[in-house]
């Protein structure tokens, strides 16, 4: 194998690396966000029913609602950036 094959395979290499770690920070973007979002709203619903306020259950399923829609937004986000198709728009990955 000559070098240039050798620089031209490490590139490759380096690539495949990088969507790897893309895919990876949206998954776990996505469950921290999720995580974080069923907790406080599960912690509201709790506290509504000990509490008897239905206000803070309200509030508590506006935000898991929120939350899991914005963990959505935020794990396509990022696994976007991973390019698994390689296809570019301007030089950056769609």
């Amino acid at each position: 194998m000559s070098e240039k094959e050798m620089i031209e395979a490490l590139g490759r290499v380096e690539a495949a690396t990088d969507r790897t770690t893309y895919a990876v920070r949206a998954f776990v973007r996505f469950l921290f966000i999720q995580l974080s979002a069923t907790t406080i709203g599960s912690m509201c619903a709790a506290a509504a029913a000990a509490l008897g306020w239905p206000w803070l259950a309200v509030l508590g399923g506006l935000v898991t609602a929120g939350g899991l829609f914005w963990a959505g937004f935020a794990g396509r986000a990022e696994l976007r950036k991973s390019n698994p198709n390689g296809k570019t728009r301007g030089g950056l990955p769609l």
